[in-house]
């Protein structure tokens, strides 16, 4: 199972846990099409090749009809996964309450994850 441990910031597993989100809790043809209609937004906002290749990357994976696809871009723990999280055309999808029980549960999760540590220290 995926946790706090598997990334380097706190905020790249929030970012994680918002793609988890979506995908247990939207339709897939409703995420593709937030995605897209995004995606010309995102991409006037990137700067340089490789983030504009990442966006390629987001527009194939929002074109293919293999739901298991997109499902393991927006959730892929490599150093790419989070990259493409990073420059992401699925933001805002969503709202705002289900936003802030991400940041307490990821809060609530470094909290236990730390504090072992902290009494060995």
């Amino acid at each position: 199972m995926t946790g706090i441990s598997d990334f380097r910031s706190i905020e790249e597993y929030r970012q994680w846990l918002r793609m988890d989100r979506l995908f247990s809790r939207y339709p897939v043809d409703r995420i593709r099409r937030w995605g897209l209609s995004r995606l010309p937004e995102v991409r006037s906002m990137v700067n340089g090749d490789y983030f504009q290749r990442l966006l390629d990357d987001w527009e194939s994976a929002l074109h293919d009809p293999d739901p298991s696809g997109l499902r393991s871009v927006a959730l892929d723990t490599t150093s790419y996964g989070i990259n493409m999280r990073q420059n992401n055309p699925l933001s805002g999808l969503l709202g705002e309450e289900e936003n802030w029980r991400i940041i307490k549960e990821s809060r609530d999760e470094q909290r236990a994850v730390l504090s072992p540590a902290a009494r060995i220290g």
